[in-house]
């Protein structure tokens, strides 16, 4: 766990937003240690990679996080702490607005393992075909660009108000995408439309079974930030 990179994540996925709140939410590789969900706000995005500590050295779960805005109030859930088994997690009537369209670019391969390297490179590869396109083709606003340790994130911000159209808008943009950048060795994932969707927590582990030298556990980053976001890593 690179702590630097955990608070970097939270303030980009955030903007930087003064009264932001933002779900972490750890899922669990065996469901018998269950779901824990904490909301963490701005002055204590520094708190919340030291209570994850306990849980990353127990290697139990995965970690991800919000990306679109949250009602404030939210943070009284469960504040600024680690709830298990939490009784309630974002829901898409909870969020106010869409920051952030993401694409989630997946190499094809059985499921419960690590990408190879040459996967990821393939994954990287139709990550950058997109986002040409979407710039050039779409007008869309740069990316950030993130490894999610088995695959590529772009993630492209946007201010869409959370609603049944803003969502049918970004369902239909992830279908056109997937449909027309289609490949049988790698996949943009369409299922990540809806406004309570969670991404990867960058700066954690993203492993899938035990690994090893040729499909390892590696850590997820942000890789590039827009300099109209702020630029610079």
């Amino acid at each position: 766990m690179d702590r630097q990179e955990i608070v970097q994540t939270l303030r980009v996925l955030t903007k930087n937003e003064p009264d932001a709140v933002a779900e972490i939410r750890l899922l669990p590789k065996n469901k018998k240690d269950g779901i824990i969900s904490g909301y963490f706000d701005l002055p204590a995005f520094e708190r919340a990679t030291q209570l994850l500590q306990p849980y990353v050295e127990q290697g139990k779960h995965n970690f991800y996080v919000t990306m679109n805005r949250l009602h404030p109030g939210l943070l009284a859930r469960y504040n600024r702490r680690f709830q298990p088994w939490p009784p309630q997690t974002t829901t898409d009537g909870e969020v106010i607005a869409y920051r952030w369209i993401m694409m989630d670019f997946d190499p094809v391969r059985p499921s419960g393992i690590n990408a190879t390297d040459e996967e990821l490179a393939e994954a990287t590869s139709l990550a950058h075909l997109v986002k040409e396109h979407c710039m050039k083709e779409l007008e869309m606003d740069a990316p950030v660009e993130a490894l999610s340790g088995n695959g590529v994130h772009l993630l492209f911000p946007c201010d869409l108000p959370a609603n049944a159209a803003s969502t049918k808008f970004v369902k239909d943009l992830l279908e056109m995408l997937a449909k027309r950048f289609y490949t049988e060795r790698c996949k943009l994932d369409t299922a990540n439309f809806n406004p309570a969707r969670i991404t990867k927590l960058y700066g954690t582990i993203g492993g899938k079974g035990d690994g090893n030298s040729e499909r390892p556990n590696r850590q997820s980053r942000i890789t590039v930030i827009p300099a109209a976001l702020g630029g610079t890593l």
